[in-house]
């Protein structure tokens, strides 16, 4: 995810740098704004991952507004994680926060968006996915909970109680560091392990 109206991955170094030991010597974003996965997948391709620990991954919106096919888009996340693998770098895949459509939010309101009712099917196909390969994720519709135009004008009694998204999409630079937190804490959760009395069983 490019750097819109708040810097997601400071917030995630922020939060990592000094907890349980961890030390980040480096982030680097190569996201750029509208990217799909398949130019995810050809940008990551070009730079690589190579020499990095972890790689996140945040894609899905575009290819949701574009109408790029769940096989499509799950197989570029494929490759990508492949990537990861090959160069040793973990892959954390977040998947794709809500939003809403301009006509929603009232003619020349925001930015004009579309598949916001449509994403349902990308997003599960990333969770199966996840869940079928052991690959880490962070659902980012979890982090902002629901996100809807109607929270815009009332919401029991308070206007504007949704801070979540600030244009129809692109999420505020608060929902940024939660975006942020919330990588974090997987990362973390992977290199610091809870202690525990189970016992597995062969």
């Amino acid at each position: 995810s490019a750097d819109i109206h708040g810097h997601w991955p400071a917030a995630m170094r922020e939060a990592l740098d000094g907890s349980n030991g961890v030390r980040v010597d480096a982030v680097t974003n190569y996201a750029v704004s509208g990217y799909t996965s398949a130019q995810a997948l050809a940008a990551m391709t070009a730079n690589g991952v190579g020499g990095y620990s972890f790689c996140v991954i945040g894609v899905g919106t575009n290819d949701i507004q574009q109408g790029v096919s769940v096989t499509t888009c799950l197989g570029n996340i494929a490759s990508m994680v492949g990537l990861c693998n090959a160069a040793g770098a973990v892959p954390v895949i977040w998947i794709p926060p809500l939003w809403y459509g301009q006509a929603q939010a009232g003619a020349g309101t925001g930015q004009a968006t579309s598949g916001s009712t449509t994403g349902s099917a990308i997003r599960a196909a990333i969770l199966r996915y996840c869940g079928a390969n052991s690959v880490a994720c962070v659902d980012m519709t979890m982090v902002t909970g629901p996100v809807d135009v109607r929270y815009l004008t009332q919401t029991l009694g308070v206007s504007g109680a949704d801070p979540m998204v600030r244009d129809n999409i692109h999420p505020t630079a608060y929902c940024y560091r939660l975006f942020g937190f919330a990588i974090a804490r997987r990362i973390l959760g992977m290199l610091c392990y809870q202690p525990s009395r189970a016992v597995d069983l062969t």
